[in-house]
């Protein structure tokens, strides 16, 4: 033993003195940056399709995404001279793609805006993996889609290349363009070395005031030729200015955010992040005078909610052309708005709402809560000559299960001209396409609404039997074939859930239990009641119960809705609950009533109870 520790002291000795003499020589590792762009060969304009191709060096945990322009940037990537690596691009839904044999001894770009890296779709995954190829398995994944639209069972957002909301002929012929090709089938790539430094970080990044959504930022910038300065919120690049100030969107509220800016050079260098900003932003999601005013812009829909009577919210507004503007309401009546221009002076408004505007100019869209709104939704835009169909209501009789539930669905024109032509309302239940449906073959006019029952469905069918109690998902589709030309073809569909009872909910249509009966049912929520009746045959003492509940009780009530006896909660030694009962004497003939509700409604949690009725010798 004496001599192995003798052995490891002279050991270590002597690699002391090796790193002292001989010093691994740094230079034989490289900090570099990978960057480059990625496009796709379809819809190059779609900012939406370049985005979220995952880029990574094999072998390595360096990895990035692309952003909404296809850039990609792998930054302080530390390199091995003479080591050849080799880049992975993958995306749903595309072949993949390796560059293989490149040694990064600097920072380099692969590609350039005019030779960017392409990428081919059709390679469709089949149980989650992909085959890198393009080939009848991929086909026979389109065939399965086909004609589906977004929201649909069958939809398959893989599919859907032009990420349009349907699968349709388009995506058969971006797939059919590099049929039976591989991955090893891609052409070779331009790569640069970058001679360019990266620029240096912005500095003394701070705020000056914040909303919910909405932040005041400034900077010092300590380099030149900066062409554009980027800010990301939450790791998400937000927006892009060449100012060094900027107020700008993102937030989460209520919520802890992080807030940094990186400066981009003349040669789209980016620099490393500025100083953090960590932000805890108020819960109220847009501000409340004009100068902490939103920025919006036109075309773009804005939902927001009121936080008490009173309050008012304002958005700034510059619009890109002159022209008469439309301010649309879509969600929400119960608010006033108005335009007011940079000196706070109102402007006037002829129709629906409707301004002249002039492009350049600032202007502040005001909105204020007058009678206890909760939600309010709005758009600016420029006014048209198309229709405009959004989903205004629904209404249904909310029963129990296996019984029909018939709808009715209201439809708004919310556009610049009458909607004339016919279009279908269909309904997706619980994943179901197309299960009922309404055909509208009436004109609609500006801001007209139309009330449509269901006229056809699934084998026939104008109603919606439910077979299961709980929650449902019902999606609804507004011109579901696209038959009609609109203003914004993405406002057409409406999701919501509803709740289907086992036992009726109110008294007067109890269903009856007979003496000796033993009913199992469930409580779906804390608003949700279940009522049953009995008559007994003859006078006695008689016990209802409800064994093992621990957050339903059971009351026991005359026709006019009075207690006739209290509730007693069965507890064990230890003061756990082990359920409820309600006994006492009861006459013969006369009517009572059972009421099974949440103990209580802050704490309920849904329950399975088993209801029962016996005579107490």
């Amino acid at each position: 033993m004496h001599n192995v520790k003798r052995n490891i002291r002279i050991f270590l000795f002597i690699l002391v003195m090796n790193l002292l003499l001989f010093p691994v020589n740094s230079s034989s590792l490289a900090i570099s940056k990978i960057c480059g762009y990625i496009v796709p060969d379809i819809d190059l304009l779609n900012s939406e399709i370049r985005s979220g191709f995952k880029i990574k060096i094999v072998g390595t945990n360096a990895s990035t995404n692309s952003d909404s322009n296809g850039y990609f940037e792998i930054t302080d990537f530390q390199s091995t001279s003479g080591m050849a690596y080799t880049l992975e691009i993958t995306k749903d839904g595309y072949l993949k793609r390796e560059i293989k044999d490149i040694e990064i001894n600097s920072s380099i770009f692969l590609g350039s805006g005019a030779t960017p890296i392409y990428m081919w779709a059709g390679d469709i995954a089949v149980k989650g993996a992909q085959d890198n190829s393009i080939n009848i398995n991929d086909v026979i994944q389109m065939a399965i889609s086909f004609n589906s639209t977004k929201g649909s069972i069958n939809y398959n957002t893989s599919c859907d290349f032009d990420l349009d909301g349907a699968i349709n002929i388009k995506d058969v012929v971006t797939i059919s363009r590099h049929f039976n090709m591989t991955g090893d089938k891609y052409g070779s790539i331009e790569i640069k070395v970058l001679e360019d430094e990266r620029p240096p970080a912005p500095d003394n990044l701070k705020y000056s005031w914040c909303t919910g959504t909405t932040v005041a930022l400034d900077w010092v910038s300590l380099g030149n030729n900066i062409s554009v300065y980027e800010v990301y919120i939450n790791d998400k690049l937000v927006c892009t200015t060449t100012n060094k100030s900027i107020v700008c969107t993102g937030l989460e509220s209520d919520s802890d955010n992080t807030i940094y800016v990186k400066a981009v050079n003349e040669k789209g260098t980016r620099s490393l992040s500025s100083n953090i900003l960590n932000i805890k932003a108020p819960e109220d999601d847009y501000g409340n005078t004009i100068e902490t005013a939103t920025p919006i812009e036109c075309e773009k829909e804005i939902i927001g909610g009121f936080q008490g009577s009173g309050d008012v919210d304002y958005f700034k507004l510059i619009p890109q052309n002159s022209g008469t503007f439309i301010l649309k309401k879509y969600i929400g009546t119960l608010y006033s708005c108005k335009i007011v221009d940079s000196n706070n002076n109102e402007l006037s408004y002829s129709g629906d709402y409707e301004y002249n505007l002039v492009s350049g100019n600032v202007y502040y869209v005001i909105i204020k809560n007058i009678l206890n709104a909760d939600d309010y939704g709005f758009i600016i835009r420029q006014k048209s000559t198309k229709p405009d169909l959004i989903f205004d209501e629904v209404k249904y009789n909310l029963d129990m299960v296996g019984v029909p539930v018939t709808f009715n669905v209201h439809v708004r024109n919310i556009g610049d001209a009458i909607s004339k032509g016919s279009f279908r309302v269909s309904f997706d239940i619980d994943g179901d396409a197309g299960v009922i449906w309404a055909d509208c073959k009436n004109d609609i006019k500006v801001g007209e609404t139309v009330s449509l029952n269901i006229t056809a469905g699934k084998n026939g069918e104008t109603t919606w039997t439910p077979q299961t109690v709980g929650v449902h998902n019902v999606i609804i589709h507004i011109d579901s074939d696209n038959q009609i030309d609109e203003v914004i073809e993405s406002n057409n569909f409406h999701s919501y859930t509803i709740h289907i009872d086992d036992y009726p909910n109110r008294i007067e249509t109890a269903k009856e239990i007979k003496i000796g009966e033993e009913l199992k049912g469930s409580l779906g929520n804390n608003m949700d009641k279940d009522y049953f009746y009995f008559e007994p045959e003859k006078s006695g003492f008689y016990r209802i119960q409800l064994p093992g509940t621990k957050f339903t009780n059971v009351y026991l009530l005359d026709a006019g809705m009075n207690q006739v006896y209290k509730t007693t909660i069965n507890y064990n030694s230890e003061r756990k609950r082990l359920g409820c009962y309600v006994e006492g004497n009861l006459e013969a003939n006369r009517k009572y009533f059972i009421e099974i509700e949440p103990a209580n409604a802050k704490d309920f949690v849904f329950e399975n109870y088993t209801l029962s009725i016996f005579e107490v010798q």
